[in-house]
């Protein structure tokens, strides 16, 4: 049986669906609040495995108490994590963050923290965190730069590019992820693996290949000058996920984001 929490999320949704159209026997319990260990007092015992998806985001716009992150990204990772190896639990896969190397945001060091407990126990159970890259598909939260360029393509208007079009991103489709996730759940091995689309994308084809595919002509892209200092490039070495997992991105930036238009 696996436990899957966070079934409702962005990420959730696509791997619900692929559980059920693979038959995978899973349950998705909302009685599970990450801040009480006593919710977790009504899991049942036969768990094999849970991914653990559940989590706080940052949404654009409010702010967040670091204290809430912790505890429910840290210390409510660390509740699920001795619940489940009480039941006997053996494999434990985690949806770690592409910053918990060196976390920059109050939200990035809550997760990190989280992997640091998950990573720290014992010999009872196999823990695997994957370390997603920026992921992106229908569904995700609005009002970051990806989301922001396709609302004015589909409104017709011209794509701002205001930094360093030439700063490269890992993008990963949302159904990459998943397919990280399903082979996270055959693998038998444990520890901490990147998963991303396995290059770098500039800032620029981005904006040109949403442009292209979301756009109503024209692929229009304004360039501006940067606002900011020229950030750091950021893309994961993916060959430990190749090599022990069998994971292999199957979306290209085009592709994929012709599947997100398709999905909305």
């Amino acid at each position: 049986m696996i436990l899957v929490t966070g079934a409702e999320g962005f990420i959730g949704k696509y791997l619900i669906k692929e559980l059920k159209e693979k038959r995978f026997s899973f349950f998705s319990p909302g009685y599970i609040d990450l801040r009480v260990a006593r919710s977790m007092d009504k899991l049942p015992s036969g768990i094999e495995t849970v991914i653990h998806l559940a989590g706080l985001i940052p949404k654009k716009g409010k702010i967040t108490p670091f204290s809430d992150y912790m505890d429910v990204n840290a210390l409510g990772s660390k509740r699920l994590l001795d619940a489940v190896e009480r039941r006997g639990c053996k494999r434990f896969i985690y949806a770690s963050t592409q910053m918990a190397i060196d976390p920059c945001s109050d939200y990035g060091f809550s997760k990190a923290a989280g992997e640091r407990y998950c990573m720290s126990c014992g010999a009872k159970m196999r823990v695997i965190s994957l370390r997603f890259s920026r992921i992106y598909g229908a569904g995700q939260n609005p009002g970051f730069m990806l989301t922001d360029f396709i609302e004015r393509a589909q409104k017709g208007l011209p794509l701002i590019v205001d930094c360093d079009p030439r700063i490269k991103r890992d993008m990963l489709y949302v159904k990459d992820a998943v397919g990280a996730i399903l082979c996270a759940l055959k693998a038998g091995s444990r520890g901490i693996f990147n998963i991303g689309g396995g290059r770098g994308v500039s800032i620029g084809n981005i904006a040109q290949t949403i442009s292209g595919v979301f756009g109503k002509g024209s692929p229009v892209v304004v360039y501006r000058k940067p606002k900011v200092p020229r950030e750091r490039y950021f893309y994961f070495d993916i060959d430990r996920a190749r090599a022990e997992l069998g994971f292999k991105p199957r979306y290209t930036l085009k592709q994929g984001l012709t599947d997100y238009k398709e999905e909305l």
